[in-house]
């Protein structure tokens, strides 16, 4: 603070502000700056009516000494008048905003005064990164087109890592790399290009430790919060620990970090590191280990007329209930009673012909149980092989889960442009309107079930393509389009997009599956998840669903299909929970053969 005799003759009505904001004091006649940037802000008429030096108006420029790189980094100062020799040494006085230069003092401009303080801290700073820090400040307060410079300050670009999310660089390993991120307006992002990003995750994969500062470029470095380098720290450890330990920080990174981290680095956690949506849809619980449900069907309240644990035969026109565990015996009592010229053999209190038909009935049911079982022992040994996956509610065992009716405008209900056909069939004409009026209820989901041959993928395209119309009116969210089959359908569903829509039909397209989604997978998760929801329709297989869930169930899909939707019948396979735990606002499943009588 310092303090000037407040002159009697002058306009000093410009205080008022600095003194309701406790930037300046008047007291005894005296005026005291208590903030010296208050002075570094007047203009020069102010600095004349205070009586103040005037502000400097010749030349300032700095000068980089040394490599950046080097613990010896310094910036030099200059000051000069055009085309002559710099001034020579200057006195900088921060707590008045001046600077003596040539025997004269004048007022620092805001520019300049700012600029001062900072190549004093870094010419006085011994920590190189917290240099680079301060090299990053300068570079933000000094308007190059009114200071010059030399090409390395000019150039030299510092990332200040504030706040950062987790990606996965590898799912089987689950080996996790820092995103360093900004958010505004709710909008997240990322605050190095992907080249850059990518070269600092390499290193982090690659060094033995986290360093504070990391060079991604010929002149930019990303400097590291002293509380983020710590947190840093922890995930890298977790790369040379058990799998187990990386699946914790998988599962839940909060709950992780926290335990690690302890109290004095934790409290402040939620500041610096952003939660990824690793899950959409209502029906996931959390994310755990997979486990095949023991149990595939929720044992209806009707139909008690069906023993436990029984398998229904048919024999003689008429269900007979075997236990799987007795069938040998069975067999063997019918085979008895044809020895001994019997007509019927008693069967677990039940009484049936004793034939050689009925025996090789019973045979036949025999062998396809030891299938299944060999079947469900196969399936264990795979599963041994645990998987990390969304663990969904489900109503197996117990009626957990229940849809919601979603409350949506309604839409007009016609035939979008893009359509080539110049007519549907009239049962074609149904299915469409079908559809499009139960997305208007407010419907999660229907099932598609035409017979082989009647239009079904035609029906889909068009009721997607008028999806497509609506979002492209700002009618519903531009959220992409996802449909999921067998690989032989998906090149199928290609033709007929090309055969029936007028481009550019439904949009960009993804091939999520194969070699394409592989390369994605390349670019790291989360910038993998990022074009995947930027893309218009997406085409992937039910394998490619399943095993590249943790990309593909982050995003909200707007609608999605499943073609030949038997391929998920089965409740108790891994496919089948991961389709689930897709997050869609409607879901078309579509099939030409919704029963299969089969006894497995």
């Amino acid at each position: 603070m310092f303090g000037i005799d407040l002159p009697a003759d002058s306009n000093l009505d410009f205080l008022s502000v600095l003194r309701e904001e406790g930037k300046v004091e008047i007291k005894d006649d005296k005026l005291y700056f208590l903030d010296p940037e208050a002075v570094a802000g007047f203009s020069s008429a102010q600095l004349r009516a205070l009586r103040l030096p005037p502000a400097y108006h010749h030349i300032f420029s700095c000068r980089s000494q040394g490599a950046i790189l080097a613990k010896n980094y310094q910036v030099l100062a200059i000051f000069k008048r055009t085309n002559e020799l710099p001034f020579g040494k200057y006195q900088f006085d921060a707590e008045r905003a001046q600077v003596i230069v040539a025997d004269e003092t004048y007022t620092t401009p805001y520019h300049i005064y700012k600029s001062l303080q900072l190549i004093e801290k870094i010419n006085h700073e011994h920590n190189h990164e917290q240099k680079l820090h301060y090299v990053k400040q300068l570079r933000e307060v000094m308007p190059f087109k009114d200071f010059q410079t030399d090409e390395t300050l000019r150039e030299v670009e510092v990332v200040l890592a504030t706040k950062f999310c987790l990606d996965i660089v590898d799912q089987e390993n689950l080996k996790a790399i820092p995103i360093f991120v900004e958010e505004k307006d709710e909008e997240r992002s990322s605050v190095l290009p992907n080249n850059h990003c990518q070269e600092y995750q390499n290193k982090f994969l690659q060094a033995n430790r986290v360093r504070t500062s990391t060079q991604v470029a010929r002149n930019k470095f990303v400097v590291l919060d002293k509380t983020i380098e710590k947190v840093l720290n922890v995930i890298k450890a977790t790369h040379s620990k058990p799998l187990s330990e990386r699946r914790a920080l998988y599962v839940n990174p909060v709950a992780y970090l926290t335990k690690e981290l302890g109290d004095d680095y934790s409290a402040g956690l939620d500041m610096i590191f952003i939660v990824n949506e690793k899950y959409q849809a209502d029906r996931i619980k959390f994310i755990g280990i997979w486990h095949p449900k023991t149990q595939s069907y929720l044992p209806g309240e009707r139909n008690e007329w069906f023993p436990k644990d029984c398998i229904g035969v048919m024999l003689d026109n008429e269900y007979v209930f075997v236990k799987p565990d007795n069938l040998d015996k069975t067999i063997s009592n019918v085979e008895r009673a044809i020895e001994k010229n019997q007509a019927t053999a008693d069967i677990e209190g039940q009484t049936i012909k004793a034939s050689n038909e009925n025996v090789d009935l019973l045979k036949a049911v025999h062998d396809k149980q030891n299938e299944i079982v060999k079947e469900l022992k196969d399936r264990e040994e795979k599963e041994k092989q645990t998987k990390i996956a969304p663990i969904i509610e489900d109503n197996i065992e117990d009626f957990l889960f229940r849809d919601k009716i979603l409350p949506r405008q309604q839409q007009d209900i016609f035939i979008p442009n893009c359509l080539k056909i110049k007519e549907l069939f009239p049962h074609q004409q149904t299915g469409v309107q079908w559809l499009q009026e139960s997305w208007n209820k407010g419907k999660r989901g229907v099932l598609l079930a035409d017979d082989m041959g009647l239009g079904k993928t035609l029906q889909a395209l068009v009721f997607l393509a008028w999806i497509r119309q609506l979002q492209d009116d700002n009618k519903l969210d531009k959220k992409p389009l996802m449909i999921v089959g067998p690989t032989g359908l998906l090149k199928n569903w290609q033709a007929e997009h090309t055969k029936c829509l007028q481009q550019p039909g439904l949009g960009e397209l993804i091939e999520g599956y194969g070699a394409k989604l592989a390369a994605l997978k390349k670019l790291g998760h989360r910038r993998c998840v990022d074009r995947c929801k930027s893309a218009k329709w997406l085409l992937t297989t039910y394998d490619s669903l399943a095993n590249n869930e943790a990309i593909f169930r982050e995003i909200d899909w707007q609608v999605i299909v499943f073609d030949e939707c038997q391929a998920i019948k089965n409740p108790s396979v891994f496919r089948t929970d991961m389709a689930k735990a897709m997050a869609a606002q409607f879901t078309v499943a579509v099939t030409g053969t919704p029963v299969e009588n089969r006894l497995s």
